[in-house]
């Protein structure tokens, strides 16, 4: 299956951003998702992954605050891999130039995608890439559906899904489970433990907003109706 996600990589990438120009217009794609959501993925994604180089067991059992407060998390991830501050990814002060420079990446050189889209994110990088699935209709779909969790349940990977528990009373809905993802416990909006993630990942949730709007913007102007129903059945709707 030809739907392949990538999230900006700029310790490979970075170095051959000046390469792009109008002669060589090339560009990359991503799926962007709320950062807030991405530190809560990958503290607890990071308890269990004994296969990742910064495996932590020693975590479980942790609350977020008690993580932070011991200094093992990361800031502003996004942002620092765009502009190339690796060596300061921890908790080397960014700047508003800082940021500029990331949005102008994000604007210049990527087709964004949103988690909260991702149907229709998997649409766009279809139809702007021209990607033709070479297998059968039926296999693709069937792919397709277990990415998404439209089908039957899957397990492990990296996609650090949260927990089905999103009812109000705590109950589990019987809402497929998603391939290449990892169930949590939410954190939602408005609690301690979000304001706090919020707080300290200011940058990236400023260039997350920004990215909404362009993935608003992109919907506009890179794609047409028929387009979208022709790659997958859905409209690009502006708002998103």
């Amino acid at each position: 299956l030809l739907f392949v996600f990538t999230c900006i990589h700029v310790l490979l990438q970075y170095e051959y951003l000046d390469t792009w120009n109008p002669e060589h217009p090339l560009r990359m794609f991503t799926m962007m998702r709320h950062p807030v959501d991405q530190a809560v993925s990958a503290f607890y994604y990071l308890q269990d992954a004994t296969w990742e180089r910064s495996y932590a067991p020693e975590t479980k059992g942790w609350t977020i605050a008690q993580y932070i407060a011991k200094g093992r998390y990361s800031t502003d991830f996004m942002t620092r891999m765009l502009i190339d501050k690796r060596n300061e990814r921890f908790h080397g002060e960014l700047t508003e130039d800082d940021l500029q420079m990331a949005k102008n990446v994000l604007r210049e050189k990527v087709l964004i995608g949103l988690m909260t889209r991702m149907e229709e994110s998997i649409a766009r990088f279809d139809a702007f890439f021209h990607i033709q699935p070479r297998n059968d209709p039926e296999t693709v779909q069937s792919c397709k559906n277990s990415l998404l969790g439209h089908g039957s349940s899957g397990t492990g990977g990296n996609g650090h899904e949260s927990s089905n528990k999103d009812k109000a009373d705590g109950s589990t809905t019987d809402k497929p489970a998603k391939t290449n993802s990892h169930k949590h416990p939410r954190v939602l909006e408005g609690t301690d433990d979000w304001n706090l993630l919020a707080e300290i990942n200011e940058w990236d949730m400023r260039l997350y907003i920004y990215a909404v709007e362009l993935f608003a913007e992109q919907g506009r102007t890179l794609f047409t109706p028929d387009q979208m129903l022709s790659y997958a059945g859905v409209t690009s709707n502006v708002a998103p």
